[in-house]
């Protein structure tokens, strides 16, 4: 037996590969022209799973049979060497910038070593499309996980499936295209509008549908000879409109689209199919041609390893630690993908794919150019990093306020602004105060110490339904589901925190546009009487994320005042049913920003997330806190046990997501 099949060469595929792979790189640099380019990963999950089913069925063709341990033998060639060089580079430039390799950086080496990266961001929180979180420099290598899954379960499954239909290609295509649908389905059902949709993107079970059609698509398409003319040109005209289509979606289709996991992935796998029908022919006509052209192949053939460093090149290479921004960081996070992937392709892909690794010219220059590399980049981005948080424990500095504590503590904030809120009567055990939570993930931090606070009166009910990603602007449909939740939960009392993710389309809106959309929430939210309460936003100081536009402060600052002004206004026009309630008190050190603040016996202790947005629970427990203090005097409310500052709410695992949020 051959060791591998021998398959007609189709250069116009690696044209395919380099326009995926350039959408993903320029997705990831934030250019603004490419904001579906993520989408670049599904042609290249829908080429794999083609390409995969294309050699086994060519083997099975020629030789009767499949050898199981050739075919993890060429792939574990085609794939593990240029990873290990990759995970070894970043390791390197991690232990060289002089931060050390930290316990979650070695277990995403794992997860990618062992192709399990997709279910560890899964597990720890850490969504692809998270706008705050500053990211893995592994993060990419999800798709990598799903594809390797694939390539260990496939060929047993294809094995079996013909073996079943008794060797029909039809009959196992049909089956495949069956299992792509399921695969979409469970895809539409584990996505929920306004939660973290990582399980839906991430997942194996609902992103093996673009493999599968792929897979299909490599068993039923042409193997030969020339089709009829009017056919020939019928399939170049649908790939053409396909391919427009394709890029057209890599150029306009927001990551936020929810629609897309409802049928939308599935629909980009469909036209990528489309388009590798078109052009895998062996006569492909002009648009295999121009797919053909040779700086779209030389990109193609390195597209893997352009992949594998474009990420850490651009997490790690960053404007902080470059001090360079714009263009020329672009220019220099582009230039140094291309160097890795060039030098990955010639000294570790090509030699070990044809043999030639033996040579000790070989074996000696790979190791050393990346440890040159990596050295390289340490070296010129040796700035100190910037040091924004303070020591886990620390003096009071004297010239800020005192120390604040929840109620009960020794060093209680003064109380708030009284809310001038119509209550209507006094709550009780028997009868409690039904109180509904709101907003965005913010509040979705605030929201067990708000809840632990008012339920430790021993009068209050709280029902929690904030929602992940949650804007006014944004595709949660609050306009119907706000009045249906105050109904269902017979609601007496909101508590609402949202407006981070309104900022821009805000402060594009006016405020006198932005008004009209807070009036509609106030009457959705006080449709059958319940009163309202809107938190502050709290201050913050976003990070600059790696392939998302920096952070304009200023432009921040100017949203948050216009938040502020707008939520205050709605105060004024109906004192007695909605109240504003300002979290600066409590959360800010000096009258400005802090990750941390003033603990017990003089200590500091973290109040925010390592994103500088969201809480830990000795933030969260100051709002609580505050919230507790405001809402009693209207309502009559007892005071709250002391204990429930230190409840079990403080080991929800939501503050441990992404992994060692508040170590």
């Amino acid at each position: 037996m051959s060791a591998s099949p021998r398959l007609r060469p189709m250069p116009a595929l690696d044209g395919l590969r380099a326009l995926a792979v350039v959408a993903v790189v320029a997705y990831h640099l934030g250019l603004p022209w490419a904001r579906g380019g993520y989408l670049g990963v599904d042609l290249f999950f829908v080429l794999s799973g083609f390409l995969i089913t294309r050699l086994l069925v060519a083997e099975r063709t020629e030789t009767g049979g499949v050898g199981l341990g050739r075919f993890y033998a060429r792939r574990a060639r085609r794939l593990l060497p240029a990873l290990f060089v990759v995970l070894a580079a970043v390791e390197a430039y991690a232990g060289a910038r002089g931060g050390g390799v930290t316990s979650a950086l070695r277990g995403d080496v794992a997860a990618a070593l062992g192709y399990v990266a997709n279910w560890r961001f899964i597990a720890t929180g850490r969504g692809y499309f998270d706008q705050f979180s500053v990211p893995s420099p592994l993060r990419h290598t999800w798709s990598l996980a799903i594809e390797e899954q694939y390539y260990l379960l496939w060929p047993l499954i294809l094995l079996a499936l013909l073996r079943l239909v008794r060797g029909s290609r039809r009959a196992a295509a049909s089956v495949t295209v069956a299992m792509a649908l399921t695969s979409a389905l469970a895809m539409a059902l584990l996505y929920h509008p306004g939660r973290d949709p990582s399980r839906a993107y991430y997942g194996t079970d609902a992103r093996s549908f673009a493999l599968l059609l792929g897979s299909a698509l490599a068993l039923v398409a042409p193997r030969g000879g020339k089709a009829r003319a009017w056919a020939g040109r019928a399939l170049s005209g649908a790939g053409a409109a396909a391919l427009a289509a394709l890029v057209l979606a890599w150029v306009t289709v927001a990551d936020s689209s929810g629609w897309l996991y409802r049928g939308g992935f599935l629909a980009v796998a469909v036209l990528a199919s489309t388009v590798i029908v078109s052009t895998a022919r062996p006569h492909p006509g002009l648009l295999g041609r121009v797919l053909s052209a040779r700086p779209l192949r030389w990109l193609g053939q390195r597209s893997y390893g352009v992949y594998l460093w474009h990420w850490p090149a651009i997490d790690l290479l960053t404007k902080s630690q470059t001090g360079l921004s714009g263009w020329l960081l672009r220019g220099v996070q582009v230039g140094v993908t291309l160097l890795a992937a060039s030098l990955s392709y010639r000294f570790v892909e090509l030699p070990i794919r044809s043999g030639a690794w033996r040579g000790w010219r070989v074996r000696v220059a790979a190791p050393s150019a990346v440890g040159v590399l990596a050295a390289g980049l340490a070296l010129a981005t040796a700035a100190p990093a910037v040091v924004t948080a303070a020591p886990a424990v620390a003096s009071t500095p004297s010239s800020a306020p005192a120390p604040t504590a929840p109620p009960g503590g020794p060093d209680s904030p003064p109380p708030p602004p009284a809310l001038t809120l119509a209550a209507g009567r006094v709550p009780s055990a028997q009868d409690p105060l039904r109180v509904l939570i709101v907003g965005d993930s913010v509040m979705y931090d605030a929201a067990p110490a708000i809840s632990a606070a008012l339920q430790a009166t021993g009068v209050v009910r709280v029902d929690a339904e904030p929602v992940l990603g949650f804007g006014l602007t944004r595709s949660y449909p609050w306009r119907t589901e706000w009045p249906r939740l105050v109904a269902a939960r017979r609601t007496e009392l909101v508590l609402a925190l949202f407006g981070g993710w309104d900022g821009p389309a805000a402060l594009a809106q006016g405020r006198d546009g932005y008004a009209q959309l807070v009036g509609e929430a106030v009457d959705g939210l006080r449709s059958q009487g319940a009163n309202l309460v809107f938190l502050e936003y709290p201050r913050t100081r976003p990070p600059d994320v790696p392939g998302r536009p920096p952070v304009n402060q200023s432009a921040n600052d100017l949203a948050r005042n216009l938040l502020d002004e707008v939520f205050t206004s709605m105060t004024t026009s109906d004192p007695a049913g909605v109240g504003f309630l300002s979290t600066g008190p409590v959360l800010e050190l000096a009258g400005g920003y802090s990750a941390f603040l003033p603990g017990p016996g003089g200590t500091m202790v973290r109040a925010r997330k390592h994103d500088d947005i969201h809480f830990c629970p000795d933030g969260a427990a100051r709002v609580g806190a505050l919230v507790a203090t405001a809402v009693s005097p209207a309502y009559g409310l007892p005071p709250p046990d002391p204990a429930w500052t230190a409840g079990a709410w403080r080991a929800d695992p939501r503050y441990d997501r992404p992994h060692g949020a508040c170590a």
